[in-house]
């Protein structure tokens, strides 16, 4: 039996861990049947590829957060949850990323040569987020592009010859539409007025080392701290930080309520195509030039390009 205390916290991961049940705009199962569909489009919609049909869209901070799908269903059958202490677990795992943003903020003038444009970063919260994120860090903030054969490319980029379930491409007409400039100056505006009230009102009770940890409170409310008066579901156009980000044009959905699947205000919003035979259409794809040397321009997108293009495990000794 559940504390109710904790039962949001088991519908929330039943929710997580159910299949996606967006609607479904149509399937392909070639790239010519892809461009059919989006052709009909109307311009200025958001893409994102996703190599499994059924997994529902989440921020890379909600997978970080909670458990792995198989070890909770396997623990759920067996009835050996405690969600009292998973919901510990869960808060702890919160902390601990929450201090990686913080020793990542706290580094970042070491490494900041390597930024092309770092003028704009350093007093950005939002700036320096998404650079954690373009650099490995789960965050709430969930990339999709403009560019419709890039999330279809992202969909198929990691099937195999022996892969077999459909992938998908998720298409988001935005509800609403912030710069990253305008998505700070609301967050500053509103932790600064939270600020205020907390010294006001407990100064005088307030350690020299709680005053000193309300200078993360602001990092902290944007990157772990669901905003409890933004009703609206954000999506945040930023500066590009590289080469990378400019080709995939991608902007930035904002996952308020990270512990619950992302979802459009209005369902009608949000739809997705699927895509069967995966691998076939990855092939399509690099015969039509839309290869990983083109979405990661480096030397390691071009290497991974020649060994899908020359080494890859198509090769048959046999044949």
């Amino acid at each position: 039996m559940v504390d109710s205390s904790y039962e949001s916290l088991e519908v929330d991961l039943n929710s997580i861990y159910s299949d996606d049940e967006t609607n479904i705009m149509g399937e392909i199962n070639t790239v010519s049947d892809y461009i059919g569909i989006i052709s009909n489009i109307d311009h200025g919609k958001f893409y994102r590829g996703q190599g499994d049909a059924r997994w529902r869209i989440v921020s890379s901070l909600t997978r970080a957060i909670f458990p792995r799908k198989k070890d909770f269903l396997n623990k759920k059958e067996k009835n050996e949850i405690d969600y009292r202490k998973l919901r510990i677990c869960i808060d702890s795992r919160i902390n601990d990323i929450f201090n990686a943003y913080v020793i990542f903020k706290n580094n970042l003038p070491t490494y900041i040569s390597e930024i092309e444009s770092k003028e704009f970063l350093i007093n950005s919260n939002l700036s320096i987020l998404l650079l954690a994120q373009h650099y490995g860090l789960p965050t709430r903030f969930i990339d999709v592009s403009i560019n419709p054969l890039i999330a279809l490319y992202f969909a198929v980029s990691k099937s195999t010859i022996k892969t077999q379930d459909p992938a998908a491409v998720f298409i988001y007409d935005s509800e609403a539409y912030l710069t990253g400039d305008e998505f700070d100056y609301a967050t500053k505006n509103l932790v600064e007025s939270i600020k205020s009230s907390h010294v006001k009102t407990r100064s005088e009770q307030s350690s020299f080392r709680e005053i000193a940890k309300l200078s993360s409170f602001g990092y902290r409310f944007m990157s772990v701290t669901p905003i409890p008066t933004l009703t609206d579901t954000l999506s945040i156009e930023h500066y590009s930080f590289d080469k990378r980000m400019q080709s995939q044009e991608c902007l930035f959905l904002f996952h308020n309520n990270f512990e619950k699947p992302f979802q459009a205000k209005n369902e009608n919003n949000l739809s997705k195509i699927i895509i069967n035979n995966p691998y076939r259409i990855k092939k399509e794809l690099m015969n039509l030039g839309i290869v990983e040397s083109k979405i990661y321009p480096s030397l390691s997108g071009f290497s991974n390009t020649l060994l899908n293009r020359k080494i890859n495990n198509d090769f048959s000794f046999f044949d």
